[in-house]
């Protein structure tokens, strides 16, 4: 096992199954789209893991869109694989019991440039995935879905699932909530008049081992600069807030959607104590170093406008969530696993 791969395990090990949902999922079938995206990969990576460990017999499918994408899971060998892309037909037949939809382009580039292919496949894919499971029916279908559905919040508060702000939808950028939020009515649309047992998990913005090198966010950028020994520099002022996600915890806050949440529901999910500025989160990754923050302020239509909301997750604490790792917890892990890649 590779530096790199240790890392994953490490995370893998800290999320928290109960003895109930061991129990519940003990001979299930698993389906996985975006197998091999950061959340798709750690979540199948993890029931591969606790399959072995439990002897759990479960039955895993994680779709990817092309063969080469396989072997970037470390569980991969444990897994049964489905070549599929959003945008076309869903070619499978076989009954399955758990289907978590987390497939999902997450760069702004992609969001700004291609606006259409994007709200496209987003709509596609997943009325393919409600089709199939209206006519192969599951047991529980968990969609993720973003922070970014509640808009343009500056009232530095925590939100519930029922508040929302303005989304302008004559801004190209928006292609990505606005579609994500027609997904979420489209999901209990489904749910209502063909008892799909849709739920949606509005995640914060996740990180942790297994970032793409090339991801283009902010996390993944002060990890590079901190690891070269070079300054941060900022295009805005920093001030947008919002929730983070260790990947320990979305995992265990999806399966507890998925097995105890309410069909036609939505769960905020976030990890406690990281509620901060992107300015206090570039602090947190120089922090112990002579490094500095540099403030550019260069227009970058790539950026949302400025936010300041963290997620309210007392509802999915209600059905058994606990967060196990903190925003101190997230950077550290971050750095050290870039430090094995760069």
């Amino acid at each position: 096992m590779t530096k790199r791969d240790e890392l994953i395990q490490k995370e893998i090990e800290k999320v928290i199954f109960s003895d109930e949902d061991l129990k519940r999922i003990t001979g299930k079938s698993f389906l996985v789209t975006g197998g091999n995206g950061l959340i798709g990969s750690f979540l199948l990576n993890t029931l591969a893991y606790l399959n072995k460990k439990h002897d759990l017999n479960l039955r895993l499918y994680g779709t990817v869109r092309s063969k080469d994408k396989i072997n970037s899971v470390m569980y991969h060998n444990s897994i049964a694989w489905i070549i599929w892309d959003l945008q076309e037909e869903f070619d499978f037949d076989k009954d399955i019991d758990f289907v978590i939809h987390t497939a999902s382009s997450t760069s702004s580039n992609y969001f700004i440039e291609h606006p259409v292919e994007l709200i496209e496949e987003t709509i596609h894919g997943f009325e393919t995935l409600m089709k199939y499971s209206k006519e192969h029916p599951v047991e529980s279908f968990v969609y993720l879905s973003s922070l970014e559905i509640y808009g343009l919040c500056n009232d530095d508060v925590f939100l519930t699932e029922d508040k929302y702000y303005p989304l302008d939808s004559f801004h190209v950028r928006n292609s990505y909530p606005i579609s994500k939020k027609l997904i979420e009515n489209l999901g209990v649309s489904y749910q209502l008049e063909y008892s799909v047992p849709f739920k949606s998990v509005r995640l914060g913005q996740v990180f942790g081992p297994g970032v793409d090198l090339n991801d283009k966010r902010v996390f993944a950028y002060f990890s590079k600069s901190v690891v070269n020994g070079e300054n941060i520099k900022l295009q805005t002022k920093g001030l947008t807030k919002h929730s983070y996600l260790s990947l320990p915890d979305s995992v265990q806050g999806i399966i507890k959607a998925l097995l105890y949440g309410e069909s036609g529901e939505s769960f905020n999910l976030g990890s406690d104590n990281s509620y901060i500025s992107i300015y206090e989160l570039a602090e947190l990754f120089i922090q112990g170093t002579d490094l500095k923050i540099e403030i550019l302020e260069k227009e970058n239509k790539q950026y949302l406008p400025q936010i300041q909301f963290g997620l309210d997750t007392t509802k999915i604490k209600k059905i058994g969530f606990s967060s196990t790792e903190g925003i101190d917890d997230m950077v550290r892990c971050l750095i050290e696993y870039f430090k094995t890649s760069i």
